[in-house]
Protein backbone atom coordinates (compact mmCIF):
# COMPACT_ATOMS: atom_id res chain seq x y z
CA UNK A 1 0.00 0.00 0.00
CA UNK A 2 1.36 3.14 -1.04
CA UNK A 3 1.75 6.03 1.54
CA UNK A 4 2.50 9.76 2.73
CA UNK A 5 2.73 12.04 5.39
CA UNK A 6 0.04 14.66 5.15
CA UNK A 7 1.55 17.70 6.36
CA UNK A 8 5.38 16.54 5.33
CA UNK A 9 5.73 16.82 1.22
CA UNK A 10 5.76 19.64 -1.52
CA UNK A 11 2.92 18.86 -3.34
CA UNK A 12 2.57 20.16 -7.32
CA UNK A 13 -1.04 19.27 -9.13
CA UNK A 14 -1.48 19.71 -12.84
CA UNK A 15 -4.36 18.16 -14.49
CA UNK A 16 -5.27 17.30 -18.27
CA UNK A 17 -8.35 18.20 -19.50
CA UNK A 18 -8.97 15.61 -21.95
CA UNK A 19 -11.49 16.44 -24.87
CA UNK A 20 -11.77 13.13 -26.18
CA UNK A 21 -13.78 11.60 -23.13
CA UNK A 22 -17.13 12.74 -22.47
CA UNK A 23 -18.15 14.95 -19.78
CA UNK A 24 -19.02 11.84 -17.65
CA UNK A 25 -16.10 9.31 -18.30
CA UNK A 26 -13.10 8.05 -16.44
CA UNK A 27 -10.03 8.49 -17.81
CA UNK A 28 -7.53 5.67 -17.51
CA UNK A 29 -4.11 4.79 -18.28
CA UNK A 30 -3.64 1.38 -20.16
CA UNK A 31 -0.61 -0.51 -19.31
CA UNK A 32 2.17 -1.62 -21.70
CA UNK A 33 2.49 -5.40 -20.89
CA UNK A 34 4.65 -6.31 -23.63
CA UNK A 35 2.59 -4.93 -26.99
CA UNK A 36 4.65 -1.63 -27.23
CA UNK A 37 7.97 -0.61 -27.06
CA UNK A 38 9.43 -0.95 -23.63
CA UNK A 39 10.01 2.89 -23.42
CA UNK A 40 6.21 3.17 -23.46
CA UNK A 41 4.54 2.41 -19.58
CA UNK A 42 1.35 3.43 -20.53
CA UNK A 43 -0.87 5.24 -22.83
CA UNK A 44 -3.65 7.32 -22.54
CA UNK A 45 -6.35 8.70 -24.72
CA UNK A 46 -6.33 12.00 -25.78
CA UNK A 47 -8.21 14.44 -28.09
CA UNK A 48 -6.63 13.70 -31.43
CA UNK A 49 -3.88 11.51 -30.30
CA UNK A 50 -2.44 10.11 -27.54
CA UNK A 51 -0.27 10.56 -24.30
CA UNK A 52 2.40 7.89 -23.77
CA UNK A 53 3.81 7.84 -20.36
CA UNK A 54 7.28 6.92 -20.30
CA UNK A 55 10.23 6.26 -17.74
CA UNK A 56 11.24 10.56 -17.99
CA UNK A 57 8.61 11.96 -19.27
CA UNK A 58 5.39 12.01 -21.69
CA UNK A 59 5.11 11.98 -25.40
CA UNK A 60 2.42 13.61 -26.79
CA UNK A 61 1.53 12.19 -30.41
CA UNK A 62 -1.43 14.44 -32.71
CA UNK A 63 -2.70 13.53 -36.07
CA UNK A 64 -5.56 14.35 -38.49
CA UNK A 65 -6.53 10.47 -38.42
CA UNK A 66 -9.96 11.44 -36.71
CA UNK A 67 -10.67 13.68 -39.39
CA UNK A 68 -10.70 10.78 -42.15
CA UNK A 69 -13.61 9.11 -43.60
CA UNK A 70 -13.49 6.88 -46.56
CA UNK A 71 -15.00 9.05 -49.01
CA UNK A 72 -13.10 10.65 -52.39
CA UNK A 73 -12.17 13.97 -50.98
CA UNK A 74 -10.23 12.65 -47.60
CA UNK A 75 -8.85 9.76 -49.53
CA UNK A 76 -6.38 12.51 -50.91
CA UNK A 77 -5.56 14.14 -47.52
CA UNK A 78 -2.03 12.54 -46.29
CA UNK A 79 -1.95 11.34 -42.90
CA UNK A 80 0.08 13.75 -41.05
CA UNK A 81 1.53 13.79 -37.16
CA UNK A 82 3.07 15.98 -34.56
CA UNK A 83 5.43 14.78 -31.73
CA UNK A 84 5.98 16.71 -28.32
CA UNK A 85 8.07 15.80 -25.92
CA UNK A 86 8.41 16.40 -22.30
CA UNK A 87 11.52 15.27 -20.75
CA UNK A 88 12.07 15.47 -16.40
CA UNK A 89 15.44 16.42 -16.54
CA UNK A 90 17.47 14.59 -13.63
CA UNK A 91 14.56 12.22 -13.13
CA UNK A 92 15.46 8.41 -11.94
CA UNK A 93 15.06 6.29 -14.82
CA UNK A 94 14.59 3.03 -12.91
CA UNK A 95 11.43 3.66 -11.22
CA UNK A 96 8.91 0.80 -9.08
CA UNK A 97 5.34 1.79 -10.19
CA UNK A 98 2.58 1.29 -8.31
CA UNK A 99 -0.42 0.73 -9.82
CA UNK A 100 -4.57 1.33 -7.94
CA UNK A 101 -7.35 1.20 -9.02
CA UNK A 102 -7.93 -1.17 -11.36
CA UNK A 103 -10.64 -1.13 -14.42
CA UNK A 104 -13.51 -3.38 -14.41
CA UNK A 105 -12.96 -3.72 -18.32
CA UNK A 106 -9.83 -4.91 -20.00
CA UNK A 107 -8.37 -4.07 -23.72
CA UNK A 108 -6.90 -7.25 -25.82
CA UNK A 109 -3.89 -6.34 -28.51
CA UNK A 110 -2.77 -8.06 -31.71
CA UNK A 111 -0.34 -5.94 -33.23
CA UNK A 112 1.49 -6.85 -35.85
CA UNK A 113 2.76 -10.27 -36.99
CA UNK A 114 4.58 -10.99 -34.17
CA UNK A 115 2.79 -13.51 -31.83
CA UNK A 116 4.78 -12.11 -28.57
CA UNK A 117 3.49 -8.88 -29.02
CA UNK A 118 -0.12 -10.41 -28.36
CA UNK A 119 -1.55 -9.86 -25.34
CA UNK A 120 -5.04 -10.13 -23.66
CA UNK A 121 -7.10 -9.82 -20.38
CA UNK A 122 -5.17 -6.46 -19.89
CA UNK A 123 -7.06 -4.11 -17.61
CA UNK A 124 -6.42 -0.55 -17.28
CA UNK A 125 -6.11 1.85 -14.20
CA UNK A 126 -7.15 5.13 -12.74
CA UNK A 127 -4.03 5.43 -11.05
CA UNK A 128 0.36 5.38 -10.40
CA UNK A 129 2.43 6.13 -8.69
CA UNK A 130 6.65 6.45 -8.74
CA UNK A 131 7.66 6.62 -5.06
CA UNK A 132 11.20 8.15 -6.21
CA UNK A 133 10.69 9.95 -9.41
CA UNK A 134 13.45 12.09 -8.02
CA UNK A 135 15.62 11.74 -4.69
CA UNK A 136 12.77 12.10 -2.15
CA UNK A 137 9.80 13.22 -4.76
CA UNK A 138 7.41 10.79 -5.75
CA UNK A 139 5.19 11.37 -8.88
CA UNK A 140 1.47 10.09 -8.60
CA UNK A 141 -0.83 10.25 -11.83
CA UNK A 142 -4.43 9.58 -11.28
CA UNK A 143 -7.23 9.78 -13.99
CA UNK A 144 -10.59 11.21 -12.75
CA UNK A 145 -14.09 12.14 -14.79
CA UNK A 146 -12.11 14.08 -18.16
CA UNK A 147 -9.28 14.49 -16.81
CA UNK A 148 -5.96 13.20 -16.19
CA UNK A 149 -3.92 14.65 -13.18
CA UNK A 150 -0.27 14.64 -11.86
CA UNK A 151 1.47 15.02 -8.45
CA UNK A 152 4.93 15.89 -7.42
CA UNK A 153 5.27 15.06 -3.91
CA UNK A 154 8.54 16.71 -2.01
CA UNK A 155 9.81 15.20 1.35
CA UNK A 156 10.99 17.74 4.20
CA UNK A 157 14.64 18.82 3.39
CA UNK A 158 14.31 18.05 -0.56
CA UNK A 159 14.28 20.99 -2.98
CA UNK A 160 11.47 22.00 -4.95
CA UNK A 161 14.08 23.60 -8.01
CA UNK A 162 14.78 19.84 -8.77
CA UNK A 163 11.69 19.82 -10.55
CA UNK A 164 12.16 20.67 -14.22
CA UNK A 165 11.15 19.45 -17.77
CA UNK A 166 12.25 19.87 -20.92
CA UNK A 167 9.44 20.57 -23.64
CA UNK A 168 10.77 19.26 -27.51
CA UNK A 169 8.79 19.27 -31.03
CA UNK A 170 6.54 22.57 -30.52
CA UNK A 171 6.05 24.62 -33.07
CA UNK A 172 6.28 27.21 -30.40
CA UNK A 173 6.32 27.71 -26.39
CA UNK A 174 5.31 31.18 -24.87
CA UNK A 175 4.34 32.68 -21.55
CA UNK A 176 0.98 34.97 -22.27
CA UNK A 177 0.63 37.76 -20.21
CA UNK A 178 -1.55 36.05 -17.90
CA UNK A 179 1.42 34.06 -16.85
CA UNK A 180 -0.15 31.02 -18.96
CA UNK A 181 2.20 28.51 -20.45
CA UNK A 182 1.22 28.07 -24.02
CA UNK A 183 2.78 24.74 -26.07
CA UNK A 184 1.50 25.46 -29.99
CA UNK A 185 1.38 22.26 -32.61
CA UNK A 186 0.17 21.53 -36.08
CA UNK A 187 -3.41 20.83 -34.64
CA UNK A 188 -4.01 23.26 -31.57
CA UNK A 189 -2.43 24.08 -28.04
CA UNK A 190 -1.41 22.72 -24.84
CA UNK A 191 -2.48 25.49 -22.15
CA UNK A 192 -1.15 25.15 -19.24
CA UNK A 193 -2.99 27.82 -17.12
CA UNK A 194 -0.46 30.16 -14.73
CA UNK A 195 0.01 28.22 -11.60
CA UNK A 196 -1.40 28.99 -7.67
CA UNK A 197 -0.17 28.00 -4.48
CA UNK A 198 -0.62 27.47 -0.87
CA UNK A 199 0.75 26.23 2.30
CA UNK A 200 -1.17 23.82 4.69
CA UNK A 201 0.07 23.79 8.24
CA UNK A 202 -1.08 20.66 10.41
CA UNK A 203 -4.40 22.38 11.41
CA UNK A 204 -5.47 22.65 7.81
CA UNK A 205 -5.03 25.98 7.64
CA UNK A 206 -4.06 27.50 3.92
CA UNK A 207 -1.66 30.60 3.38
CA UNK A 208 -1.58 31.88 0.07
CA UNK A 209 2.25 31.40 -1.65
CA UNK A 210 3.63 33.61 -4.74
CA UNK A 211 4.56 31.29 -7.65
CA UNK A 212 5.00 31.33 -11.30
CA UNK A 213 6.20 29.48 -14.21
CA UNK A 214 10.05 30.26 -15.18
CA UNK A 215 10.67 29.57 -19.04
CA UNK A 216 13.87 29.68 -20.51
CA UNK A 217 14.23 28.36 -23.73
CA UNK A 218 12.52 25.35 -23.82
CA UNK A 219 13.51 24.60 -19.66
CA UNK A 220 10.02 24.92 -17.68
CA UNK A 221 10.24 25.12 -14.15
CA UNK A 222 8.42 26.40 -10.69
CA UNK A 223 9.84 29.79 -9.38
CA UNK A 224 8.69 31.09 -5.64
CA UNK A 225 9.67 35.33 -5.77
CA UNK A 226 9.10 35.41 -1.74
CA UNK A 227 9.72 33.39 1.33
CA UNK A 228 7.23 30.06 2.03
CA UNK A 229 7.30 27.87 5.18
CA UNK A 230 9.25 24.89 4.25
CA UNK A 231 8.40 23.06 7.23
CA UNK A 232 4.06 23.28 5.82
CA UNK A 233 2.93 21.19 2.81
CA UNK A 234 2.81 23.56 -0.54
CA UNK A 235 0.48 23.25 -2.95
CA UNK A 236 1.02 24.23 -5.91
CA UNK A 237 -2.03 23.89 -8.79
CA UNK A 238 -1.77 24.57 -12.39
CA UNK A 239 -4.15 22.89 -15.22
CA UNK A 240 -3.42 21.34 -18.61
CA UNK A 241 -6.10 21.49 -21.26
CA UNK A 242 -5.36 20.09 -24.37
CA UNK A 243 -7.29 21.85 -27.50
CA UNK A 244 -7.58 20.38 -31.18
CA UNK A 245 -8.55 23.07 -34.05
CA UNK A 246 -11.16 22.30 -35.98
CA UNK A 247 -11.60 21.91 -39.44
CA UNK A 248 -9.06 20.04 -42.31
Amino acid sequence: EYYYMKFNFLFIFVSFTLLSFAQQENVWMHPNRGQWHENVKYKVDVSGGEMMIENNGFTYLFHNQSSHTHDEKNDHEAYTEHVIKTNFIGSSIDHQIIENKQSTFYRNYFLGNDPSKWKSNIFSVSEIKYPEFYPGISLELEGKVGTLEYSFYVSPGKNADQIKFSIDGTEKIKLNKKGDLIISHSFGEITESKPIAWTINSEGKKTSVKVKFQLKKVIVSFDFPERYDKTQTLVIDPHITFSSYTGS
